[in-house]
């Protein structure tokens, strides 16, 4: 289940109008509390909801890695015209 609860706030200052919207989003999971407290753990923290966070945000970041890695040797270019490049670079600064 998601709920997202919204906020408008509005501020006025010297004449300037300001609207700022603020959006919570929660959403109803089942963990095990087993599972949640190792996350705990590992990340220092007794909070269980930025444990969560943290977990979700590195297990992102290990997948985008592991994809990255299966391009290697799939794309190939030419290391002569990089170096040109690079040096091409050097001589603008």
């Amino acid at each position: 289940m998601t709920s997202i609860k919204s906020f408008h706030i509005e501020i006025h200052k010297n004449s300037m109008y300001y609207i700022i919207q603020v959006i919570i989003m929660r959403t109803t999971i089942n963990i095990s509390d087993s599972i949640v407290r190792e996350a705990e753990a590992l990340y220092g923290t007794s909070n269980r909801s930025r444990a969560i966070e943290s977990a979700i945000r590195d297990a992102v970041r290990f997948h985008k890695l592991k994809q990255l890695m299966a391009l290697k040797a799939k794309i190939s270019f030419d290391e002569d015209k990089v170096k040109d490049l690079r040096e091409m670079e050097k001589e603008e600064l």
